[in-house]
């Protein structure tokens, strides 16, 4: 005997529920929404939304203000091709040529003619000039007729297109140094006289920026300020546009009774002690194959008797002037600690002050130059942070602060200049030593330190 099939109701349900769940995810998706109906209307065939948009009031506003800025639109490109189709048959009337010559241009309209004033113009007259009145309360006066000046006519590439203004890009172009603000530019704070009292007091100055945002702090305001007198074309690397001549020292008078001899001895002097095969070639080439060199000239010479000259010469020359000469005593020692030590007398040694080394600098033509007033130099970011600058001795902190004792320090009243009004100023000096080798033979080790200035 055969089963009658097993029913599954829970699987029928599921079935019927999807069927029914698609049903109405149909109906949903061919549905036809009004986007503009503030009701929000939905319409189930695209007919019953046309139906719809014939008489909702939302969606008929839209469409009318779409229509408009399409046409607002429309209006605006026709005026901006009208204006440059103007624009180029203006350009193009403009442009000389043989029609130009004979006459007026084509592209002149009347409204270019000269158009007669319907505005009343007030003139102001001079009062010192009379004025006769006229007939009525105000009377015409002429006004004189001005020609219209026309531009020039611009500059056409050959299509007949205005050309182009061309300019160096950024990158090639090169940023000349500029000195540092003049002090002229900066405004002078006066200061109250108070009489019989001394007082050292500091009045600051604090400069501008230039271009490479750079400005300087002085404790005191100077009274000098060399670099307001440096031209730009020296602040240039490889400026040859000046024609000013470097100061050279006055070319000292002869010595010897000829040019030859003059340049055997210079090269009797010069290069090395004991004389090479280089030495040799130096005394052919730029001695005797010299152009001024003459054989006749040497009739007599003597070394002995130049060299004789050439001490009379120094010792009379003017770069000698302000040195002294002295006796110094050396001991040598003897290099045995049984034979005591020697003692020799170097006569006529030549030494020169400081104070005259001094002197000479004040006294140079190039004691204009001179930064006798030190300053702190800063540098300013665009963030407005301002970093310190050390470049030259002037604007160190030693150079600052020994100016300010200066200033600071009382004149002592036993002083022949105790009155003196003039301005303390640093001379600043700075020192180097070096070793110097004293023998080039045996095994002679000992070096001698030379101590050299610079101002």
């Amino acid at each position: 005997m055969a089963r009658p099939p097993r029913r599954r109701p829970k699987l029928q349900i599921a079935l019927l529920f999807c069927l029914v769940l698609t049903l109405f995810l149909l109906s949903v998706s061919v549905m036809y929404p009004c986007k503009h109906c503030p009701d929000n209307f939905i319409a189930r065939s695209a007919g019953g939304l046309r139906q719809h948009h014939n008489k909702c009031e939302a969606y008929l506003k839209h469409e009318a203000e779409s229509t408009q800025h399409r046409q607002s639109a429309a209006a605006l490109n026709k005026t901006k091709r009208s204006k440059l189709a103007h624009r180029k048959a203006r350009i193009h009337s403009q442009t000389p040529g043989p029609e130009a010559v004979a006459g007026p241009s084509r592209g002149k309209s009347s409204n270019d003619e000269l158009q007669p004033m319907d505005q009343d113009f007030t003139l102001a007259l001079d009062p010192h000039i009379p004025v006769s009145p006229g007939p009525g309360p105000s009377s015409p006066l002429p006004l004189p007729i001005l020609e219209p000046t026309r531009p020039p006519p611009p500059q056409l590439t050959q299509a007949g297109r205005p050309m182009r203004n061309y300019r160096q890009p950024a990158r090639y172009i090169d940023v000349n140094p500029k000195p540092l603000t003049p002090l002229d530019d900066e405004p002078e704070v006066p200061t109250a006289v108070l009489p019989r009292v001394r007082l050292i007091v500091r009045n600051r100055l604090r400069t501008s920026l230039n271009s490479f945002c750079l400005l300087r702090e002085y404790l005191y305001r100077p009274s000098f300020d060399p670099d307001s007198f440096i031209p730009t074309e020296d602040l240039l690397c490889g400026n040859d546009t000046t024609n000013t001549t470097p100061l050279r020292p006055p070319s000292p008078t002869p010595v010897h009774r000829n040019e030859s001899v003059e340049m055997l001895m210079n090269w009797k002097d010069s290069g090395a002690p004991t004389k090479s095969d280089n030495e040799i070639n130096r005394l052919a080439n730029e001695v005797l194959l010299d152009p001024n060199f003459k054989l006749e000239d040497l009739q007599g010479f003597n070394a002995a008797r130049e060299n004789r000259q050439n001490d009379a010469a120094d010792d009379k020359s003017p770069y000698l002037d302000s040195f002294d000469k002295a006796n110094i005593d050396i001991e040598v020692p003897s290099g045995s600690k049984d034979i005591p030590s020697r003692l020799f007398s170097v006569p006529g040694l030549q030494y020169r002050k400081l104070t005259a080394v001094i002197r000479a600098g004040f006294s140079s033509p190039l004691a204009t130059k001179f930064h006798l007033s030190p300053f702190k130099l800063f540098h300013k970011s665009p963030g407005g942070e301002e970093e310190r600058v050390f470049s030259e001795v002037y604007n160190s902190n030693a150079f600052i602060e020994e100016n300010d004792k200066i200033q600071r320090a009382p004149v002592p009243p036993d002083e022949p200049l105790a009155d003196c009004k003039l301005e303390k100023a640093v001379a600043a000096l700075m020192f180097w030593s070096d070793g110097t080798h004293l023998a080039n033979f045996g095994t002679a080790k000992q070096a001698l330190a030379n101590l050299h200035a610079f101002w």
